[in-house]
């Protein structure tokens, strides 16, 4: 007895604590690194890990998308993994997109890791292509550095009244991390009910706003007239909602989007020149809408880098 208790609670997690090897890394490695993993070839063609994510190393789970991090520590509302996994079954943005969604004892798993700090114990997993640290100086991914210049010269807005203004328009508005000036906002519960009233009155966000998802809503190009405004904007989702070609003239200026997601829309090739202005988009969805494959050549010939989902 005096041997198998110790080796006995040496097995049990202490105080609850989540293990990532013994019940995160199992769920992941089921359900998610079959998409999201080290690039390889297959019947001759180059498979790579969708959205840029991979979940099959620590440094790539830190690393994230290249939409930016996927795991906030202690934050599951402001980490898009727990997002995409939780989102009701038959949403198109549902992760894994394909089989049986995560059960609610495994969506509970991963939101208490991240909860309780996102760590990863003595865990590495994949470590090809890790960039190492130069200089003693730790490594900053590309996106984060980005995030920061956006940061410079920005004062963060009072807590208080981010929780006014989420009360007050059914918004969701999170920081990008405690310490950020910048937020993060969304419409994720009855988006279908939000109109452009909804939508005006986050305007004294309009300098910290960096990233916007209103899509599936009642917003119309109305609200892209306030939208011009947010010259920080950087990812900004407007599917499938009633927006126009001379809608898109009004955020033409938006000199800091690299992500638009227009996915759904009746935008066609006229639309599609109002963005030309904008030199910094990196990505832009545009399945279900008129634009015609002479358009995105177009557009992708004047916008260096530009990848289009079609």
């Amino acid at each position: 007895m005096k041997i198998l208790l110790p080796l006995f609670f040496m097995a049990v997690p202490i105080m609850g604590q989540i293990s990532f090897e013994v019940e995160v890394w199992p769920i992941l490695k089921e359900r998610c690194v079959e998409c999201h993993r080290k690039a390889y070839e297959e019947d001759g063609k180059l498979k790579k890990p969708k959205s840029g994510l991979r979940l099959d190393g620590s440094w790539h789970i830190l690393k994230g998308s290249d939409d930016g991090p996927v795991v906030v520590a202690g934050r599951p509302d402001a980490s898009t993994l727990y997002h995409h996994i939780s989102l009701p079954s038959g949403d198109d943005d549902i992760m894994p997109p394909k089989g049986e969604p995560l059960n609610n004892k495994e969506i509970k798993v991963i939101h208490r890791w991240i909860r309780d700090g996102a760590k990863f114990g003595r865990w590495k997993g994949a470590t090809d292509g890790v960039v190492e640290t130069v200089e003693k100086e730790a490594y900053v991914p590309q996106h984060v550095r980005y995030f920061q210049n956006l940061e410079k010269g920005l004062e963060p807005l009072p807590e208080a009244l981010l929780k006014q203004l989420s009360k007050s328009s059914t918004a969701s508005i999170r920081r990008l991390h405690p310490e950020s000036p910048l937020v993060d906002v969304g419409f994720f519960t009855t988006p279908n009910l939000v109109e452009d009233k909804h939508l005006s009155r986050l305007a004294g966000l309009r300098e910290h706003v960096v990233k916007l998802s209103i899509g599936r809503s009642q917003v119309t190009d109305q609200s892209l007239g306030l939208l011009g405004q947010f010259s920080r904007v950087s990812h900004l989702n407007l599917r499938e909602t009633s927006i126009t070609d001379a809608g898109l003239q009004k955020i033409s200026g938006l000199k800091n989007l690299v992500y638009l997601n227009l996915y759904g829309t009746s935008i066609s090739d006229t639309g599609l020149r109002a963005l030309e202005k904008c030199r910094n988009l990196k990505k832009l969805y545009l399945a279900g809408t008129s634009v015609t494959e002479t358009g995105i050549r177009r557009l992708q010939k004047r916008i260096e880098g530009l990848q289009v989902v079609h």
